[in-house]
């Protein structure tokens, strides 16, 4: 009764299908290349269609979504990652690394209810709760004539080709490089990158100067030919910190879950 009835489906979906699924001879079928071609689509398809029922249960959680600036404490939001799971189980946490520049943009057209900036926002546009702030340094090779001092000064490196985080997508060196200019210290940026970590591999293999957050530099012990300087306290420098904040867009309500990540990236941000 059951071999009736599959020959019957199959009947039926030749005939819809108006092609030939299968060769029938007196000792049993065989597939037609319409019927390998069939199968092996269906297969697909059904896969497919796994994927989908299996996205759509795990997203049967709130999830909130939070873009971070890159670089941000590192190899630490794995850990962050992990400590909201067991306090939160019940919401599932994505978080990615995006520039400043499209992370803005992000908020505003409320693709996401809150992220992790480079500081200062905007604050007419964004609202924003400090997170960290680490100072920055200047990192040379160490056959570099300033390798032999402890500190430098921004105004003594005004001739030096230097090599930083891309100025034009992260807010603390757009706000910071205003500053410089406008107190009259002109720099000369030779190359900007999106890594925070190319300023240190450059000077590590003698390109250049580079200025880089000094947590950034907590992996010195991969570039052995490098010195990290401090800068010193004169001629602006103060501006010179990495500064994070988590930023929402100003006036919007935030959902359960946003509210409930936000609460706790403050309490344990001061625990790191």
């Amino acid at each position: 009764m059951f071999i009736l009835k599959v020959s019957r489906i199959i009947q039926k979906l030749e005939r819809e299908l108006n092609v030939s699924l299968f060769i029938r001879k007196t000792s049993g079928m065989e597939p037609t290349k319409a019927g390998d071609n069939l199968y092996d689509r269906g297969k697909a398809i059904m896969r497919q269609l796994n994927e989908v029922v299996s996205d759509l249960q795990v997203s049967s959680k709130p999830v909130v979504k939070v873009p971070c600036t890159c670089g941000f404490m590192r190899s630490a939001t794995i850990k962050l990652a992990r400590d909201f799971h067991i306090e939160y189980p019940d919401i599932e946490l994505r978080l990615y690394e995006r520039v400043d520049t499209v992370i803005s943009r992000q908020l505003l057209d409320e693709e996401v209810e809150v992220a992790i900036l480079s500081g200062p926002v905007d604050p007419t546009k964004f609202t924003s709760t400090p997170l960290t702030k680490c100072p920055m340094c200047v990192v040379v090779n160490k056959t570099h004539p300033f390798a032999r001092f402890d500190s430098v000064s921004l105004f003594e490196l005004r001739n030096e080709p230097l090599i930083i985080t891309s100025g034009n997508d992260f807010n603390s060196y757009q706000n910071r490089f205003r500053v410089l200019t406008q107190v009259g210290i002109n720099l000369n940026y030779v190359f900007e990158s999106l890594d925070i970590e190319y300023p240190i591999i450059a000077a590590n293999d003698n390109m250049g100067v580079g200025i880089t957050p000094y947590d950034s530099c907590l992996t010195k012990q991969n570039y052995p030919d490098i010195k990290i300087l401090h800068l010193k306290d004169t001629d602006h420098s103060w501006i010179y910190s990495w500064e994070t904040v988590l930023a929402c867009k100003k006036g919007r309500q935030l959902s359960l879950q946003a509210k409930a990540f936000s609460n706790f990236l403050s309490d344990w941000i001061k625990q790191i």
